[in-house]
């Protein structure tokens, strides 16, 4: 009876050492990083495990067993799932490389375990395919092949601002910015247009789109809903492939990339604010929109977010990859703490500069650490970048503020939640 519920074996041989496999599996930026989006470890006999999934999907437990380097057993209760299943893995040396080994229960027979037994295995071997991925070259499978839509800025709307705008779901994404020559560009989205279902998911915030567009692969042909000016509207798309910046092999050449690309962003939005005085700096064009004073307010503390991620991930104690430059009193915090578009501009160059630093000085440790350092210089990397993405808002807003005889200076606290480029 114990061999029919225990059939779920899977294995895979990596060039890398036991004790880098054992940390995949009880580190949670290691965990992050290969399996999973969110991640909590613990690692200890009765330690508590979290792992959580965009699409939705988590799965909680404790460790049992903890062998360094050679054997972890942690219990498994995974959403919806009808009861709490096993997990065992076993790590061993064999010619400089690593063999590893992971069985996981089955939970029975019915058509509901079945079901839930199907969708384990595939979990596991698409995982175990990143596993060895991840640790011999650091390239996370799940960016390589997941498709995009081409957009950025995306925001969530609530139900209140839903309903102002005409639309019957209770929460849904507006797009802020549509990238030429990509998917969402092609088929005719627009900035500002509001989406409300990806192919068969729903879209009510930035998680079940990036569990949307996991489900894809480039060059599929999905149908997308959205709302324009309070009408409904469908349209089909080709998913887009993600571009895959590259990698520089160490800290310095990764820094001095960086570097490049702040420079060259940073000079664009200062000329782009170079004849923008106060009054029209302070200009909102809208409900929920921001002025050019939170814009450059915005990109500071993404910066800010910047750094405090890179330091937990080399600590590797990162818990949630979550920015929160959004938050209308962290803008109104810092406009006040520098109310002149100067000032900001000052003090985005000196984060940015803080940012290239931080990668030069780069342990040499971590930058050994292929699974985090690839996944540092892609988040770094990947074009269009965050600063440029917001050079067209800034001229944007300022062609509005010209237009206003009377431009209104009072802050309105922005209604936006999160940011992503997708």
């Amino acid at each position: 009876m114990t061999n029919k519920t225990r059939n779920l074996k899977i294995s895979e041989t990596i060039n890398v050492s036991t004790e880098e496999v054992f940390t995949a599996f009880t580190n949670a930026t290691a965990l992050c990083e290969w399996l999973c989006d969110v991640a909590q470890a613990d690692a200890h006999p009765s330690g508590r495990l979290y792992l959580w999934w965009n699409s939705g999907y988590y799965a909680s437990g404790e460790y049992i067993l903890l062998k360094p380097n050679e054997k972890i057993a942690f219990s498994w209760h995974g959403r919806n799932e009808p009861g709490i299943s096993r997990v065992r893995v076993t790590i061993k040396a064999a010619n400089h490389t690593t063999h590893v080994q992971l069985e996981h229960d089955y939970l029975g027979s019915s058509k509901e375990c079945k079901s839930v037994n199907k969708a384990i295995k595939h979990g596991w071997r698409l995982g175990f395919q990143n596993l060895k991925s991840v640790l011999e070259s650091g390239i996370d499978l799940r960016f390589v092949r997941r498709p995009i839509l081409g957009v950025s800025d995306l925001q969530e709307i609530g139900s209140g601002e839903a309903a102002r705008l005409g639309i019957n779901n209770p929460t849904s994404l507006r797009i802020d910015g549509v990238i030429p020559g990509l998917a969402a560009h092609n088929s005719g989205l627009k900035s500002g247009d509001i989406l409300v279902k990806l192919g068969k998911t729903k879209i009510t915030g930035l998680a079940s789109l990036v569990g949307a567009l996991q489900k894809q692969s480039s060059g599929d042909r999905v149908e997308v809903t959205y709302y324009r000016d309070g009408q409904k509207n469908r349209t089909g798309l080709e998913l887009s492939p993600r571009p895959l910046p590259f990698i520089p092999g160490t800290s310095a050449e990764l820094a001095s990339a960086v570097q490049q690309i702040c420079e060259k962003d940073f000079a664009e939005l200062e000329q782009a604010a170079s004849s923008v005085d106060e009054t029209a700096a302070g200009y909102h064009p809208g409900e929920g929109e921001w002025s050019l004073h939170e814009i450059i307010a915005h990109l500071i503390i993404n910066e800010q977010e910047t750094h405090s991620w890179i330091a937990a991930l080399i600590e590797g104690h990162e818990a949630d990859f979550a920015y929160h430059a959004n938050l209308a009193s962290r803008l109104k915090a810092l406009v006040k703490t520098f109310p002149s578009l100067p000032g900001l501009l000052t003090e985005l160059k000196r984060n940015l500069t803080e940012t290239v630093t931080l990668v030069a000085v780069l342990p040499p440790e971590f930058v050994t650490r292929r699974r985090s350092f690839w996944r540092l210089g892609f988040r770094l990397l990947e074009e269009p970048s965050h600063l440029r993405v917001h050079i067209h808002q800034v001229k944007q807003t300022y062609t509005l503020a010209l237009a206003q005889e009377e431009p209104v200076i009072e802050a309105i606290e922005p209604n936006i939640q999160f940011e992503e480029t997708q």
